[in-house]
Protein backbone atom coordinates (compact mmCIF):
# COMPACT_ATOMS: atom_id res chain seq x y z
CA UNK A 1 0.00 0.00 0.00
CA UNK A 2 2.02 3.13 -0.91
CA UNK A 3 1.69 6.23 0.65
CA UNK A 4 -1.07 8.81 -0.23
CA UNK A 5 -0.57 12.11 1.25
CA UNK A 6 -3.66 14.90 -0.87
CA UNK A 7 -3.29 18.05 -0.41
CA UNK A 8 -7.01 19.41 -1.14
CA UNK A 9 -6.78 22.86 -3.02
CA UNK A 10 -9.61 24.58 -3.64
CA UNK A 11 -9.72 25.71 -7.39
CA UNK A 12 -11.95 28.60 -8.26
CA UNK A 13 -12.49 30.42 -11.52
CA UNK A 14 -15.46 32.33 -13.06
CA UNK A 15 -16.54 29.41 -14.88
CA UNK A 16 -16.67 26.43 -12.55
CA UNK A 17 -14.90 24.69 -9.50
CA UNK A 18 -12.30 22.80 -9.59
CA UNK A 19 -9.21 20.94 -7.70
CA UNK A 20 -5.79 20.32 -8.05
CA UNK A 21 -4.55 17.64 -5.59
CA UNK A 22 -0.71 16.39 -4.67
CA UNK A 23 0.36 12.96 -4.53
CA UNK A 24 3.59 10.96 -3.52
CA UNK A 25 4.77 8.20 -6.23
CA UNK A 26 5.69 4.74 -4.73
CA UNK A 27 9.18 4.62 -4.07
CA UNK A 28 9.77 8.39 -4.19
CA UNK A 29 11.00 10.71 -1.94
CA UNK A 30 9.60 13.88 -1.24
CA UNK A 31 11.51 16.38 -3.23
CA UNK A 32 -13.25 40.22 -13.79
CA UNK A 33 -14.94 39.98 -17.17
CA UNK A 34 -14.09 36.52 -18.44
CA UNK A 35 -10.91 37.76 -21.29
CA UNK A 36 -11.35 36.29 -25.06
CA UNK A 37 -9.36 33.83 -26.18
CA UNK A 38 -8.05 32.07 -23.61
CA UNK A 39 -8.87 28.40 -24.25
CA UNK A 40 -7.40 26.32 -21.51
CA UNK A 41 -5.33 24.45 -23.57
CA UNK A 42 -1.73 25.78 -22.62
CA UNK A 43 -0.77 26.36 -18.75
CA UNK A 44 1.75 28.99 -19.51
CA UNK A 45 1.74 32.61 -20.30
CA UNK A 46 2.73 33.15 -24.38
CA UNK A 47 3.02 36.13 -25.86
CA UNK A 48 0.36 35.85 -28.54
CA UNK A 49 -2.22 38.30 -27.19
CA UNK A 50 -1.24 38.45 -23.69
CA UNK A 51 -4.26 40.35 -22.18
CA UNK A 52 -6.48 37.35 -22.84
CA UNK A 53 -4.76 35.86 -19.07
CA UNK A 54 -6.70 38.86 -17.30
CA UNK A 55 -9.13 37.70 -14.86
CA UNK A 56 -7.40 33.68 -14.91
CA UNK A 57 -5.74 32.26 -12.17
CA UNK A 58 -1.67 31.28 -11.18
CA UNK A 59 -0.92 28.65 -9.41
CA UNK A 60 3.08 27.62 -8.23
CA UNK A 61 3.97 24.70 -8.18
CA UNK A 62 5.10 23.42 -4.85
CA UNK A 63 8.11 21.05 -4.38
CA UNK A 64 7.39 19.24 -1.59
CA UNK A 65 4.36 17.57 -0.10
CA UNK A 66 4.16 20.13 2.67
CA UNK A 67 6.53 22.75 4.89
CA UNK A 68 9.31 24.76 3.08
CA UNK A 69 11.98 22.51 1.83
CA UNK A 70 15.70 23.07 2.23
CA UNK A 71 17.97 23.97 -0.08
CA UNK A 72 17.62 26.44 -3.71
CA UNK A 73 13.30 26.46 -3.22
CA UNK A 74 12.51 30.02 -3.42
CA UNK A 75 11.17 31.31 -6.61
CA UNK A 76 12.85 33.58 -9.31
CA UNK A 77 10.96 36.53 -11.05
CA UNK A 78 8.74 37.41 -8.42
CA UNK A 79 8.41 41.70 -8.03
CA UNK A 80 7.36 43.74 -5.56
CA UNK A 81 7.42 46.30 -8.19
CA UNK A 82 7.95 46.67 -11.79
CA UNK A 83 11.73 46.48 -11.95
CA UNK A 84 13.11 49.96 -14.46
CA UNK A 85 14.12 49.58 -17.35
CA UNK A 86 17.70 49.19 -18.24
CA UNK A 87 18.81 48.02 -14.81
CA UNK A 88 19.29 44.60 -13.40
CA UNK A 89 15.18 43.13 -13.28
CA UNK A 90 15.93 41.53 -9.89
CA UNK A 91 16.95 43.06 -6.74
CA UNK A 92 17.01 42.74 -3.23
CA UNK A 93 14.69 46.05 -2.86
CA UNK A 94 12.07 45.20 -5.71
CA UNK A 95 11.74 41.43 -4.65
CA UNK A 96 8.69 39.91 -3.36
CA UNK A 97 9.17 38.14 0.51
CA UNK A 98 13.10 38.16 -0.54
CA UNK A 99 14.86 35.49 0.91
CA UNK A 100 18.50 35.04 -0.15
CA UNK A 101 19.65 31.57 -1.16
CA UNK A 102 23.34 31.53 -1.08
CA UNK A 103 23.30 35.57 -2.19
CA UNK A 104 20.67 34.59 -4.93
CA UNK A 105 17.49 36.99 -4.80
CA UNK A 106 14.43 34.95 -4.63
CA UNK A 107 11.21 35.07 -3.21
CA UNK A 108 10.56 32.89 0.00
CA UNK A 109 9.00 29.54 -1.03
CA UNK A 110 6.38 29.50 1.87
CA UNK A 111 4.60 32.68 0.43
CA UNK A 112 3.64 31.30 -3.09
CA UNK A 113 4.03 27.66 -2.73
CA UNK A 114 0.55 26.00 -3.48
CA UNK A 115 -1.27 29.08 -3.38
CA UNK A 116 -3.68 30.97 -5.78
CA UNK A 117 -3.53 34.74 -7.38
CA UNK A 118 -5.45 36.01 -9.67
CA UNK A 119 -4.05 38.24 -12.82
CA UNK A 120 -5.26 41.68 -12.64
CA UNK A 121 -3.40 43.03 -15.26
CA UNK A 122 -1.02 42.21 -18.34
CA UNK A 123 1.95 44.61 -19.17
CA UNK A 124 3.54 43.77 -21.86
CA UNK A 125 7.80 45.09 -22.04
CA UNK A 126 8.66 42.71 -24.55
CA UNK A 127 10.04 45.65 -26.47
CA UNK A 128 12.96 45.44 -23.60
CA UNK A 129 15.51 42.64 -23.38
CA UNK A 130 14.72 40.17 -20.46
CA UNK A 131 17.62 40.93 -18.17
CA UNK A 132 16.74 44.49 -18.53
CA UNK A 133 13.23 44.33 -17.25
CA UNK A 134 11.88 43.20 -20.68
CA UNK A 135 9.42 40.41 -20.91
CA UNK A 136 5.67 39.73 -19.91
CA UNK A 137 4.75 40.86 -16.29
CA UNK A 138 1.45 39.64 -14.75
CA UNK A 139 0.19 41.75 -11.58
CA UNK A 140 -1.46 39.14 -9.11
CA UNK A 141 -3.38 39.26 -6.63
CA UNK A 142 -3.40 37.01 -3.96
CA UNK A 143 -6.52 35.07 -2.74
CA UNK A 144 -5.52 34.69 0.47
CA UNK A 145 -4.30 37.98 1.95
CA UNK A 146 -4.57 39.96 -1.02
CA UNK A 147 -1.40 41.23 -1.48
CA UNK A 148 -0.29 42.74 -5.02
CA UNK A 149 2.88 41.81 -6.93
CA UNK A 150 4.20 40.85 -10.12
CA UNK A 151 5.06 38.60 -12.22
CA UNK A 152 7.68 38.10 -14.76
CA UNK A 153 6.75 35.49 -17.39
CA UNK A 154 9.35 33.18 -17.55
CA UNK A 155 11.31 33.26 -21.24
CA UNK A 156 7.84 33.17 -22.97
CA UNK A 157 9.75 33.92 -26.19
CA UNK A 158 11.55 30.87 -25.33
CA UNK A 159 9.08 27.64 -25.75
CA UNK A 160 12.05 25.04 -25.27
CA UNK A 161 11.82 26.89 -21.68
CA UNK A 162 8.51 26.34 -21.10
CA UNK A 163 8.41 22.85 -19.79
CA UNK A 164 10.31 24.51 -16.56
CA UNK A 165 8.53 26.92 -15.51
CA UNK A 166 7.44 27.15 -11.72
CA UNK A 167 3.87 28.14 -12.08
CA UNK A 168 0.85 26.59 -14.16
CA UNK A 169 -2.42 28.46 -15.34
CA UNK A 170 -5.25 27.01 -13.19
CA UNK A 171 -7.87 27.12 -15.91
CA UNK A 172 -5.81 24.44 -17.83
CA UNK A 173 -5.11 22.21 -15.41
CA UNK A 174 -9.10 22.33 -14.72
CA UNK A 175 -9.51 21.84 -18.12
CA UNK A 176 -7.09 18.49 -17.56
CA UNK A 177 -9.02 17.23 -15.00
CA UNK A 178 -12.75 18.08 -16.94
CA UNK A 179 -11.10 16.15 -19.98
CA UNK A 180 -9.59 12.91 -18.46
CA UNK A 181 -10.83 12.69 -14.74
CA UNK A 182 -12.53 9.21 -14.52
CA UNK A 183 -13.04 8.95 -17.96
CA UNK A 184 -12.30 6.30 -20.11
CA UNK A 185 -8.83 7.06 -23.26
CA UNK A 186 -7.58 5.11 -25.25
CA UNK A 187 -3.86 4.83 -26.91
CA UNK A 188 -3.46 6.98 -30.49
CA UNK A 189 0.06 7.29 -31.00
CA UNK A 190 2.60 5.04 -31.51
CA UNK A 191 5.44 6.40 -30.01
CA UNK A 192 4.58 6.53 -25.94
CA UNK A 193 7.56 5.47 -23.99
CA UNK A 194 7.13 2.48 -21.53
CA UNK A 195 5.93 3.47 -18.13
CA UNK A 196 6.93 1.53 -15.13
CA UNK A 197 3.73 -0.67 -12.82
CA UNK A 198 3.39 0.92 -9.93
CA UNK A 199 2.45 -1.59 -8.05
CA UNK A 200 4.72 -4.61 -9.85
CA UNK A 201 8.15 -4.41 -11.01
CA UNK A 202 7.65 -4.16 -14.02
CA UNK A 203 7.38 -2.30 -17.67
CA UNK A 204 3.94 -1.15 -19.38
CA UNK A 205 3.94 -0.69 -23.44
CA UNK A 206 1.67 1.58 -24.37
CA UNK A 207 0.16 0.18 -27.60
CA UNK A 208 -1.90 2.11 -30.11
CA UNK A 209 -5.75 1.30 -29.45
CA UNK A 210 -5.26 0.45 -25.37
CA UNK A 211 -7.56 1.16 -22.88
CA UNK A 212 -7.42 2.72 -19.83
CA UNK A 213 -9.46 4.39 -17.21
CA UNK A 214 -7.81 7.91 -15.87
CA UNK A 215 -8.46 7.29 -12.16
CA UNK A 216 -6.87 10.66 -10.66
CA UNK A 217 -5.68 14.47 -11.98
CA UNK A 218 -3.03 15.40 -9.69
CA UNK A 219 0.56 16.81 -9.17
CA UNK A 220 3.24 14.06 -8.55
CA UNK A 221 7.22 14.69 -7.49
CA UNK A 222 9.61 15.68 -9.97
CA UNK A 223 13.21 14.94 -10.33
CA UNK A 224 15.41 18.06 -11.55
CA UNK A 225 13.74 20.85 -11.13
CA UNK A 226 13.04 19.78 -8.06
CA UNK A 227 8.62 20.25 -8.05
CA UNK A 228 5.44 18.83 -8.72
CA UNK A 229 3.79 18.17 -11.70
CA UNK A 230 0.77 17.42 -13.48
CA UNK A 231 -0.16 13.43 -13.60
CA UNK A 232 -2.40 11.53 -15.23
CA UNK A 233 -2.96 8.13 -13.53
CA UNK A 234 -4.34 5.45 -15.49
CA UNK A 235 -5.35 1.87 -15.20
CA UNK A 236 -6.22 -1.06 -17.96
CA UNK A 237 -8.19 -3.78 -17.10
CA UNK A 238 -4.60 -6.04 -16.78
CA UNK A 239 -4.57 -5.03 -13.51
CA UNK A 240 -1.59 -2.41 -14.74
CA UNK A 241 -1.29 1.28 -13.12
CA UNK A 242 0.80 3.67 -14.46
CA UNK A 243 1.58 7.38 -13.57
CA UNK A 244 1.84 9.61 -17.02
CA UNK A 245 3.66 13.10 -16.54
CA UNK A 246 2.72 16.48 -18.00
CA UNK A 247 5.17 18.75 -18.04
CA UNK A 248 4.33 22.74 -16.72
CA UNK A 249 2.86 23.45 -20.24
CA UNK A 250 0.03 20.63 -19.45
CA UNK A 251 -0.05 21.28 -23.32
CA UNK A 252 -3.79 19.66 -23.93
CA UNK A 253 -3.53 19.89 -28.07
CA UNK A 254 -0.16 17.79 -27.59
CA UNK A 255 -1.85 14.87 -25.24
CA UNK A 256 -5.02 14.79 -27.56
CA UNK A 257 -2.21 13.64 -30.02
CA UNK A 258 -1.46 10.90 -27.90
CA UNK A 259 -4.59 9.98 -26.16
CA UNK A 260 -8.25 9.68 -27.60
CA UNK A 261 -11.24 9.86 -24.83
CA UNK A 262 -14.12 7.89 -25.18
CA UNK A 263 -16.58 10.69 -26.26
CA UNK A 264 -14.00 11.72 -29.32
CA UNK A 265 -13.65 7.58 -30.30
CA UNK A 266 -17.86 7.46 -30.29
CA UNK A 267 -17.80 10.73 -32.32
CA UNK A 268 -15.45 9.03 -34.85
CA UNK A 269 -17.06 5.62 -34.82
CA UNK A 270 -19.98 7.13 -35.42
CA UNK A 271 -18.37 8.90 -38.47
CA UNK A 272 -16.88 5.71 -39.81
CA UNK A 273 -20.58 3.97 -39.50
CA UNK A 274 -21.79 7.49 -41.53
CA UNK A 275 -19.60 7.14 -44.04
CA UNK A 276 -19.39 3.59 -44.50
CA UNK A 277 -23.39 3.58 -44.95
CA UNK A 278 -22.75 6.33 -47.77
CA UNK A 279 -19.95 4.89 -49.75
CA UNK A 280 -22.01 1.56 -49.51
CA UNK A 281 -25.16 3.63 -50.77
CA UNK A 282 -22.40 5.18 -53.60
CA UNK A 283 -21.30 1.74 -54.69
CA UNK A 284 -24.68 0.16 -54.73
CA UNK A 285 -25.37 3.29 -56.71
CA UNK A 286 -22.32 2.63 -58.95
CA UNK A 287 -22.77 -0.73 -59.52
CA UNK A 288 -26.38 0.21 -60.80
CA UNK A 289 -25.27 2.63 -63.34
CA UNK A 290 -23.00 -0.12 -64.45
CA UNK A 291 -24.70 -2.40 -64.96
CA UNK A 292 -27.59 -0.05 -66.63
CA UNK A 293 -24.85 0.84 -69.30
CA UNK A 294 -23.40 -2.75 -69.64
CA UNK A 295 -26.71 -3.75 -70.57
CA UNK A 296 -27.34 -0.94 -73.03
CA UNK A 297 -24.05 -1.85 -74.36
CA UNK A 298 -24.55 -4.83 -75.17
CA UNK A 299 -27.89 -4.55 -76.66
CA UNK A 300 -26.02 -2.16 -79.16
CA UNK A 301 -23.35 -4.58 -80.07
CA UNK A 302 -26.55 -7.30 -80.69
CA UNK A 303 -28.29 -4.94 -83.04
CA UNK A 304 -25.40 -3.87 -84.78
CA UNK A 305 -23.34 -7.26 -84.99
CA UNK A 306 -25.48 -10.22 -84.18
CA UNK A 307 -26.57 -12.28 -81.29
CA UNK A 308 -23.23 -13.95 -81.17
CA UNK A 309 -20.88 -11.78 -81.49
CA UNK A 310 -22.53 -8.59 -80.23
CA UNK A 311 -22.73 -10.82 -76.78
CA UNK A 312 -18.59 -11.94 -77.09
CA UNK A 313 -18.04 -8.15 -77.69
CA UNK A 314 -19.74 -7.00 -74.77
CA UNK A 315 -17.86 -9.51 -72.35
CA UNK A 316 -14.40 -8.26 -74.16
CA UNK A 317 -13.75 -11.27 -76.16
CA UNK A 318 -13.00 -11.66 -79.49
CA UNK A 319 -13.56 -14.69 -82.20
CA UNK A 320 -11.78 -15.86 -85.42
CA UNK A 321 -13.62 -14.11 -88.21
CA UNK A 322 -14.23 -10.81 -86.87
CA UNK A 323 -13.23 -7.77 -88.75
CA UNK A 324 -11.22 -5.49 -87.03
CA UNK A 325 -13.87 -2.82 -85.81
CA UNK A 326 -15.37 -5.54 -83.97
CA UNK A 327 -12.61 -6.48 -82.28
CA UNK A 328 -11.37 -2.98 -81.79
CA UNK A 329 -15.08 -2.56 -79.88
CA UNK A 330 -14.38 -5.66 -77.62
CA UNK A 331 -10.10 -5.16 -76.79
CA UNK A 332 -10.02 -1.43 -77.63
CA UNK A 333 -6.93 0.17 -79.21
CA UNK A 334 -3.71 -1.84 -80.02
CA UNK A 335 -0.76 -0.40 -78.82
CA UNK A 336 0.79 -0.49 -82.24
CA UNK A 337 -0.39 -1.43 -85.55
CA UNK A 338 2.07 -3.80 -88.29
CA UNK A 339 0.96 -4.32 -91.95
CA UNK A 340 2.35 -6.28 -94.50
CA UNK A 341 1.19 -6.20 -98.10
CA UNK A 342 1.78 -9.18 -100.33
CA UNK A 343 1.03 -10.40 -103.40
CA UNK A 344 -1.45 -12.68 -101.99
CA UNK A 345 -3.44 -9.36 -99.88
CA UNK A 346 -2.76 -7.44 -96.48
CA UNK A 347 -1.74 -8.92 -93.19
CA UNK A 348 -1.93 -6.76 -90.16
CA UNK A 349 -0.86 -7.42 -87.08
CA UNK A 350 -2.70 -5.97 -83.66
CA UNK A 351 -0.28 -5.59 -80.79
CA UNK A 352 -1.50 -5.07 -77.06
CA UNK A 353 1.21 -4.76 -74.83
CA UNK A 354 -0.58 -4.07 -71.48
CA UNK A 355 -2.13 -7.42 -72.20
CA UNK A 356 1.46 -9.06 -74.05
CA UNK A 357 -1.41 -10.19 -76.80
CA UNK A 358 -1.91 -10.47 -80.50
CA UNK A 359 -4.41 -10.47 -83.37
CA UNK A 360 -3.40 -11.03 -87.02
CA UNK A 361 -5.81 -10.36 -89.52
CA UNK A 362 -5.68 -11.42 -93.44
CA UNK A 363 -7.55 -8.77 -95.75
CA UNK A 364 -9.82 -7.34 -92.40
CA UNK A 365 -10.43 -10.70 -90.95
CA UNK A 366 -9.28 -12.22 -87.58
CA UNK A 367 -7.09 -15.03 -88.63
CA UNK A 368 -5.46 -15.61 -85.49
CA UNK A 369 -5.52 -14.93 -81.83
CA UNK A 370 -1.75 -15.00 -79.93
CA UNK A 371 -2.10 -14.77 -76.18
Amino acid sequence: MRNLLIIVLLLQSFASVSQISMRQLPGSEPTSTKPVGYDSVLAVVENVNPQKYVGQEIYFLPKQLSGEPTGAAGYKNIFSELPKPGYPPQTEENTYKLVLDENEVKTNYTAVAGKYFKVLEVIDKSNLYKTQGGGIFLKLESKENKDIFYLQAKDYDDRSQWPYCEYIIAGAFAKLQQLFLNNTIYVKADNIPAKKDLNKNEWVKLEVGDKWLCTDVTLTPDGAPSRYLPTLFLKNDRGNEIAYKLDATINIAALKNRFLTQEEKDVLERQKATNDSINAIKDKELAARTAKRLAEDKAAYIKQYGEKNGTLIANGQVAIGMNKEMCVAAWGRPTTVNTTTTANGTRDQYVYRDTNSYLYFENGKLVTIQK
